[in-house]
């Protein structure tokens, strides 16, 4: 199957913001099934430790613990995972179907067809995708609770507020994601 992906980033590795997401079993069998085995060992070799998901009062008063376990499989496993390194390592040898330094200006709709048009005059087929924006913390101050700084927490407050927090430690000691080769999983 033939893809194109159409980046508005200058360059894939310049993007220095982005947070941590939750890779639970059926994603990490996934990822083990569909990467290459260097880039899968890339993968468990940055995830991050478990640590469980809490939902707290805006008190912070635990209402529901659900621990994180290790698993001696790691496609068993839950992992915390960096967005930019799984990034790097998703896009690790698709440097022909990923074009960067494309910002996306408008579509045109004609026969059924999609064309995507960008800042720099060219066009390609394509269908519009949603986009969504996240930050994050590199390190909780000693006053945050125990709790809030070793796992996920759901914080339920009165509706409509919420605060969902994250916390990410790499396993193998990797310092930052700007330090990995995706390729062979070593710091630069």
């Amino acid at each position: 199957m033939s893809v194109a992906v159409y980046e508005r980033d200058v360059s894939l590795t310049g993007r220095l913001e982005g947070y941590h997401i939750h890779i639970n079993p059926a994603g990490s069998r996934a990822l083990k099934a569909c990467l290459p085995p260097p880039v899968w060992e890339s993968f468990v070799a940055t995830a991050g430790e478990p640590g469980g998901l809490g939902f707290l009062t805006e008190q912070l008063s635990e209402l529901v613990v659900i621990n994180g376990e290790a698993t001696a499989d790691p496609a068993e496993g839950s992992h915390a995972v960096d967005r930019i390194t799984l990034r790097h390592l998703l896009l690790s040898g698709l440097d022909d179907a990923v074009h960067c330094d494309k910002t996306f200006t408008h579509y045109e709709e004609h026969d059924g067809k999609v064309t995507a048009f960008f800042d720099d005059g060219s066009c390609a087929l394509r269908r519009p995708a949603r986009r969504c924006g996240r930050c994050r913390i590199r390190r909780a101050p000693a006053w945050v609770p125990h709790r809030l700084a070793t796992s996920m927490n759901m914080i339920v407050a009165p509706d409509p507020f919420f605060l969902f927090t994250s916390v990410f430690e790499r396993r193998s000691g990797y310092r930052d994601q700007d330090d990995l080769d995706v390729n062979t999983g070593r710091r630069w």
